[in-house]
């Protein structure tokens, strides 16, 4: 058994030529993931036993900072490649505060942190106690992560990092940021590449 997160993943996206780094990467995890199993052994399982979370995808921005040959959104970004409006900004803002319950919001994009407004929609998301997910290509610095983990702290529900082999210059760095992000991020969340 693989535990959740880059192990699984890894291997099969990354050849044989970059085994090594996906069992160091596999063997860091692992040490993090074994006692959240050992918790977890006797707990319920939670997804069994509860309704379905209500859930929204936003789309905040066709802006991205790749340019991946494979891209199927590529000749709407060149073409449309923009930040969604202050307006509707406010009027997805006013939207949530209409939501029943808690809800899981999904930022997606593009590459959601390249929004101006990220941090300010995260924050607001939470504060108003849904739980925030986005979906990025990790290709930012490691700080806009940490960020995002410390303003959407426990409501965090999780970010799932894209591995874009022919944008990464460094999959030893990509591996490597993946487990600090691991580590820091609340435990309950989860986190895939």
């Amino acid at each position: 058994d693989k535990p959740a997160g880059i192990c699984g993943h890894l291997g099969h996206l990354a050849g044989d030529e970059m085994a090594q780094t996906s069992r160091t990467a596999s063997r860091s995890l692992e040490r993090d993931g074994s006692e959240r199993r050992e918790r977890a052994a006797g707990e319920v399982n939670l997804m069994a036993t509860q309704d379905p979370v209500p859930s929204m995808e936003w789309e905040i921005t066709t802006a991205c900072n790749y340019q991946c040959s494979y891209c199927c959104q590529k000749s709407y970004v060149s073409k449309h490649g923009q930040h969604g409006s202050d307006e509707t900004v406010q009027d997805v803002f006013a939207l949530l505060k209409t939501l029943p319950g808690s809800w899981q919001i999904k930022l997606i994009g593009g590459e959601p942190f390249l929004h101006p407004r990220f941090f300010e929609m995260c924050d607001t998301i939470t504060r108003l106690n849904h739980r925030v997910c986005t979906t990025t290509n990790f290709s930012l610095p490691f700080e806009k992560y940490a960020a995002f983990v410390e303003i959407a702290g426990e409501r965090l529900a999780y970010l799932t990092a894209s591995l874009h082999l022919e944008q990464v210059k460094s999959l030893d760095e990509f591996v490597e940021k993946a487990i600090r992000f691991q580590r820091l991020k609340p435990e309950a969340a989860d986190f895939s590449v």
